[in-house]
């Protein structure tokens, strides 16, 4: 590389010279064995490396010129460089694109691509990342350069994508090549370009898919019909105080997001999941558990989910999302399914800042864990502040990711969601020595700040039960039942026909999705 040179021709001057210190002359242009192994010894010191032994030592004696040596190392060197900057540039992007700098996370994973191409063991995760961001950037709506679906941005997304399935099928079993062909096929569903999807999912095994209704719900005209929904949804469930009270502590600057190294582009925290459970019995410790406990009995007095009130501990954790961003299907299950499938009683999931058209919906489906069938109809919950929706956590579900571009803003905008589960019983895993945040943490003690290994967690102690808080309800809007958009089918298959009855409950690894 062009980049390298200079840096070359120093060391190259360097191991010349420290040859002729050693052996009293310079290396003459026809090389011996021995002059050879000098030469690598020499640049392996200055280097401080070891990755001279994997070269090939015996050459024949024509490739034993100074010339070829030179050639031959400087392109060892040359390869040796890229790939450290290009993993320095990698923990670079994502440290950036962590704290919410997507610009200079660009431009890091544009350099990873640059330096550092197909051979690289961090090439298909760059793509991806690089890609979802390149996509985020291009529908988010902040500012008047992105507001087009087809700029700059979104046009290199596919690009990016493309490339990388191409230049990596010998990759085609692994995770993150999946991972790239669904962000490539979703990019194509949405876009109403479904040839070109069902070609690609045909080539990966695919033989269902979602229904172009749920893909494209934004024109879609999906008729009200909340019959058979596993729950129920309602506006002004919880009192304005204790909306704007998760407001405060969730607001996309807040500590919360910061002290958990939360990526709102993937949607996860520097170690993945991360939640935290709220005893329901005792006494309320801050005001977390007042909130929690307002839902729970609102919920008990709706008596839509028999044994609710067995439930002794609710776990709960929080999301902020850019526009194109959902959450896969799944069911719900006690620490992501890691040793066994546990649901909980129900689940629910508030909307605590839902700008307008922003974020997909909610899909909810008549498809339950255990048994033999796929599901035949769905339900929208479309995000908006101060929503509810509570439902049976064994009904297959996810967030749609936003179709088109968010409406213009002076900055980008953000759903920010905060989610709740009620379990009778759930494993309490507290911090351990590291201090990262994982599945069902303890809540800190809001008194006083926690600190855990190299960790320092701060944002609890915007939790202090204030006087009144349980009663400071004046005012409140009355709950409203929220009719519910629905739609069948829910699976098709690639070439949009509806899936027969008869087909069961296919392989998972057949069924595209989110």
């Amino acid at each position: 590389m062009d980049v390298y040179e200079d840096r070359w021709q120093e060391l190259w001057a360097n191991v010349l010279s420290s040859f002729g210190s050693a052996t009293g002359h310079p290396p003459p242009g026809q090389l011996e064995e021995a002059d050879v192994d000098t030469l690598h010894r020499l640049l392996q010191a200055e280097l401080g490396q070891a990755w001279l032994k994997k070269l090939k030592r015996a050459q024949p004696k024509t490739k034993r010129t100074l010339q070829a040596t030179e050639q031959r190392l400087k392109a060892a060197a040359v390869r040796l460089w890229s790939e450290v900057d290009a993993e320095n540039a990698f923990h670079e992007a994502d440290a950036l694109e962590r704290h919410g700098d997507w610009d200079g996370a660009r431009e890091a994973y544009a350099k990873v691509m640059v330096l550092n191409p197909s051979h690289n063991s961090h090439f298909l995760d760059t793509s991806l990342r690089f890609a979802q961001l390149l996509h985020v950037m291009a529908t988010s709506g902040g500012g008047s350069d992105r507001t087009d679906g087809d700029s700059d941005e979104s046009k290199m997304c596919e690009q990016v994508l493309r490339h990388a399935l191409a230049g990596n099928s010998g990759s085609s079993g692994s995770r993150t090549h999946h991972a790239i062909l669904t962000r490539l096929a979703i990019l194509l569903l949405q876009s109403a370009r479904e040839e070109e999807a069902t070609a690609l999912l045909k080539s990966a095994g695919y033989q269902y898919r979602l229904a172009s209704w749920i893909w494209r719900y934004a024109s879609a005209q999906t008729p009200i019909n909340g019959e058979g929904f596993p729950g129920v949804v309602f506006d002004n469930a919880l009192p304005k105080r204790f909306v704007q009270h998760l407001q405060e502590l969730l607001t996309p600057e807040s500590v919360f997001w910061r002290e958990h190294g939360y990526n709102e582009v993937t949607g996860s925290g520097e170690n993945g999941y991360f939640s935290y459970i709220q005893h329901l019995m005792g006494q309320e410790k801050n005001t977390l558990d007042v909130i929690i406990r307002h839902i729970w009995e609102f919920l008990k007095v709706k008596a839509c989910f028999p044994g609710l009130s067995e439930a002794t501990v609710a776990e709960w954790w929080a999301h902020k999302r850019p526009h194109a961003c959902g959450h896969q299907m799944h069911y719900d299950s006690d620490n992501e399914g890691i040793g066994g499938v546990r649901n909980p009683i129900c689940s629910c999931v508030l909307y605590v800042a839902a700008p307008d058209g922003v974020g997909g919906p909610t899909l909810v489906t008549d498809q339950v864990l255990g048994r033999a069938s796929l599901a035949s109809r769905g339900w929208f919950v479309h995000p908006r502040e101060g929503r509810m929706a509570a439902y049976d956590g064994k009904h297959l579900h996810g967030v749609i990711p936003g179709c088109g571009t968010a409406p213009a803003s002076e900055n980008s905008q953000r759903r920010i969601t905060f989610m709740v589960a009620f379990w009778r019983e759930i494993e309490a895993r507290p911090f351990g020595a590291d201090g990262l945040s994982g599945s069902s943490r303890p809540v800190p003690e809001s008194a006083q700040v926690l600190e855990v290994g190299q960790r320092r967690y701060t944002w609890h102690q915007g939790l202090a039960l204030p006087r009144k808080f349980a009663t400071d309800v004046e005012g409140c809007s009355a709950p409203c039942d929220v009719p519910l958009p629905s739609n069948a089918p829910v699976w098709v298959t690639l070439s949009g026909d509806e899936v027969q009855e008869e087909v069961g409950l296919p392989d998972i690894g057949t069924c595209f999705q989110f």
